[in-house]
């Protein structure tokens, strides 16, 4: 008895498909000279349905692109310390907490886009006690809120900036 061998379903489609060198079978009929009109008729729907599609594509582009585009942009609200924030994106976890223990992703950046620290390049969220000072002031408020700054929930994706002067 002979062994049995199984072929993936992916194996036996590439299998039946011709060689590209193959010549067509010898039963394979050849086109009619009636066809022709039909086949050109067929080709012109399928063009125009294919310029449709690509105006409608096109269109819709400069409507989504744009909309994508200044949703990036984040209207930064300055508070009267000088802190500014702004929600990208508004969680709707629990509320984070004086005291609690959280885990969160951050990128430290120069206010010429330079990044000068951040846990996503360590692949690994940053552990603190929100607002005890294990972190500046102004990212403790971010976190537990103050100043007119509402506490961030989990899942929220908040832009802060604040101004540092080094003495």
């Amino acid at each position: 008895m002979a062994p049995a061998t199984s072929t993936s379903p992916l194996s036996r489609l590439l299998l039946s498909l011709p060689k590209p060198n193959a010549q067509p079978p010898l039963c394979a009929k050849p086109p009619s000279a009636d066809s022709g009109a039909g086949a050109t008729s067929k080709n012109l729907v399928l063009r125009r349905r294919e310029a449709a599609a690509a105006v409608l594509s096109a269109a819709l582009l400069t409507r989504v692109l744009p909309a994508a585009a200044a949703a990036d942009e984040c209207a930064l609200e300055a508070t009267p310390s000088g802190l500014a924030f702004c929600d990208r994106v508004v969680g709707t976890g629990a509320e984070a907490v004086k005291g609690q223990l959280i885990k969160a992703h951050y990128r430290g950046m120069l206010e010429d886009g330079t990044v000068f620290d951040s846990s996503y390049g360590r692949g690994r969220p940053l552990t603190i006690m929100v607002g005890v000072g294990e972190v500046i002031k102004g990212w403790d408020l971010c976190l537990a809120g103050g100043e007119g700054i509402p506490p961030m929930r989990v899942g929220t994706r908040r832009l802060s900036r604040a101004h540092v002067v080094l003495l």
